[in-house]
């Protein structure tokens, strides 16, 4: 007979093999991003090549967009390594049993959404993605906000078949007293009626040999381990809104 200690290492063990696998599928979209930024960062860095070969000053001018080209693309392979190094610190934490870090010293919300957006944008080609609303602090460690929209970002890009015209992805971001939400939605063709009931389950894809079936049922789990959480607001044939529920940083917190 298994006591609850027992059950509890294999509960915990179970639940340790599909997180790993959805870490890894966490770092895959992280070094898919790092890839596109360097391959901006060698463009910029062609650019600045062929002007230091003119000698007029005004030339001088040109170069200010490849400068901060590089500029953003160095934030943003910093802020994709963190978040592949946080993966590995989540499996650490979850081996030991610990509870998860909550970020309460007040985290931009439209800071972390324009980070997510940007790090994904090579790979939403060609939908064109806009954000929407005020930003809001809130009470998550910015990482994990911007692995859960890295996630759903990719989801969206996936949902459009081929032939989808004029693809768009939005993401809003509203507050209350009661909290904020972010929300990801796009004009796809909706998540199949058959998978409904399990979506949220691992291993539940509507993406054959695309998907994994991780990236939504990671993301709840680390939302709800902060005390936030992850939803499917609507679905159907004019397109999909998953939300993405934060808790604010408390009232009177004077932290940054």
């Amino acid at each position: 007979m298994i006591d609850a200690q027992q059950q509890e290492r294999m509960n915990r063990l179970e639940r340790l093999g599909w997180l790993t696998a959805g870490l890894v599928h966490d770092l895959n979209n992280a070094l898919m991003a790092v890839l596109a930024e360097l391959d901006l960062m060698a463009t910029a860095v062609t650019e600045m090549r062929r002007f230091s070969h003119e000698t007029p000053a005004g030339k001088a001018r040109d170069l200010r967009p490849a400068f901060d080209s590089c500029e953003h693309s160095l934030e943003t392979i910093g802020a994709t390594l963190h978040i592949a190094i946080d993966d590995g610190r989540e499996l650490q934490r979850l081996y030991r049993g610990s509870s998860p870090m909550v970020g309460n010293t007040g985290v931009d919300l439209r800071r972390a959404v324009e980070q997510a957006v940007r790090m994904a944008r090579a790979n939403l080609r060609p939908a064109q993605v806009s954000v929407a609303g005020d930003t809001a602090r809130v009470a998550v460690d910015e990482q994990t906000v911007v692995r859960v929209l890295l996630n759903l970002l990719s989801n969206a890009r996936d949902a459009f078949p081929r032939q989808q015209a004029n693809p768009r992805i939005e993401v809003r971001i509203a507050s209350t007293e009661a909290g904020a939400t972010c929300d990801v939605s796009d004009n796809g063709p909706g998540v199949p009626v058959a998978i409904l009931p399990r979506l949220f389950e691992p291993f539940v894809t509507s993406k054959r040999e695309r998907g994994t079936g991780l990236g939504l049922a990671v993301s709840r789990d680390l939302m709800r381990s902060g005390k936030g959480d992850v939803s499917l607001l609507e679905t159907g044939p004019a397109g999909t809104t998953f939300r993405v529920s934060l808790p604010l940083v408390p009232a009177g917190y004077g932290g940054a």
